[in-house]
């Protein structure tokens, strides 16, 4: 039973990697914006599964018993929303609901626990460096779909070459004391600083 479990998934688990491919390749002949639109959109199917794939994320739970998962924006209130809307789709992980937030805070003062994942809508620029540092004092899932923000510390984003894979931050996963279930970390590239 186990056995096809496992190929479900492995199906499961081409079959998306051959949609994001599809969609990054036409996206050679969008602009920058474009190219950046369709990373946020890969990165958004791709953050679900960098969470269930966090061996103590039934750990970070609130007292209300939610896993909170924060969407930071810098300026576009409305389009982090958007985003939002699309993640409270996912309903649970591991059977624990979740709450789905939007926050321009980087240093997340809004919130008595840390969440258990924050996803960058934008990009921050220099306030990207906060938010690395906050998250891993905190041991939070941070996912960034776009370029070069994996290079500063960001936890988790995408790889793209010719198919779309998970990009890890090993430096970060470790002194963030976050483990990932190896599977994940077998289909990821990992960047090594």
């Amino acid at each position: 039973m186990s056995l096809i479990k496992n190929k479900i998934r492995r199906t499961a688990w081409g079959s998306f990697l051959k949609k994001i491919v599809l969609l990054l390749l036409l996206c050679d002949t969008a602009g920058a914006v474009g190219r950046d639109e369709l990373r946020v959109k890969a990165g958004l199917d791709l953050f679900p599964s960098l969470l269930t794939a966090d061996l103590d994320i039934s750990k970070k739970k609130g007292r209300d018993g939610y896993i909170t998962i924060v969407l930071l924006y810098l300026d576009n209130k409305t389009r982090a929303l958007d985003m939002a809307g699309q993640i409270s789709r996912l309903k649970e992980i591991h059977g624990i609901p979740i709450h789905v937030d939007v926050t321009d805070d980087p240093a997340m003062s809004m919130y008595a626990a840390p969440p258990a994942g924050i996803f960058i809508t934008q990009p921050l620029n220099s306030r990207l460096a906060d938010v690395v540092d906050y998250a891993e004092k905190n041991s939070v899932i941070l996912f960034s779909p776009f370029k070069g923000d994996v290079e500063k510390g960001v936890l988790g984003g995408l790889s793209i070459s010719d198919r779309v894979l998970p990009y890890i931050n090993k430096k970060t996963m470790e002194s963030s004391k976050i483990q990932i279930k190896q599977f994940f970390m077998r289909v990821s590239v990992i960047y090594e600083p």
